[in-house]
């Protein structure tokens, strides 16, 4: 079940960051974690896979934070669910198909 909950903690990641998409802006993700009760490290870790994944940008110091660098209409769940887990992982249908040669 972690990896549900690592994709779901991403996507409101993701969604907090919208608005900063073309923006000069940067979120905090402590105060991201702090406003969705969600545990500060464990957020961090997915912020810098996201950000590997050229999907947010990172900008240390004063104002500093995350923000979107790709368009939130072409980030989709399965997007961000295929960088936490393997496809076959995360949908039973897809597991059981991997196991039975069609």
């Amino acid at each position: 079940m972690r990896s549900l909950k690592t994709i779901d903690y991403a996507m409101v990641l993701i969604t907090e960051l919208e608005s900063t998409y073309r923006k000069d802006i940067f979120c905090d993700v402590s105060d991201i974690a702090r406003r969705h009760d969600l545990p500060l490290a464990f957020m961090q870790k997915i912020a810098q896979k996201l950000k590997r994944s050229g999907i947010i940008e990172a900008r240390r110091g004063q104002g500093g934070g995350y923000r979107l660098l790709v368009s939130p209409q072409k980030l989709s769940i399965e997007t961000i669910a295929l960088l936490f887990e393997e496809r076959h992982l995360w949908c039973p249908l897809i597991r059981y198909q991997k196991k039975v040669p069609v």
